[in-house]
């Protein structure tokens, strides 16, 4: 496993041989898995400063990151212990 943490404090990212996981203080905030999918947390809106390294985590903005949530391309299934419901 291997943290990196953003040049701010509380925000990580995460590889693991599950994919790479975005973690915003203690809560996992999104996972792309190694098939590409992205997984969010209920949460991820929670504050402005997570959604700000959320869109630097996925590359996109927060808009397009409800569109593609509404879409369907991203699923809202990642549990508050990192693990991604099935």
């Amino acid at each position: 496993m291997l943290v990196s943490q953003f040049k701010v404090k509380n925000q990580f990212t995460i590889k693991s041989s599950e994919g790479e996981m975005f973690q915003s203080y203690k809560s996992p905030i999104a996972l792309v898995d190694n098939e590409g999918k992205v997984h969010l947390s209920e949460h991820y809106d929670y504050s402005r400063t997570t959604m700000k390294y959320l869109g630097k985590f996925l590359g996109h903005g927060i808009q397009e990151t409800r569109s593609r949530i509404a879409s369907g391309e991203y699923s809202l299934d990642l549990s508050l212990d990192g693990k991604v419901s099935k």
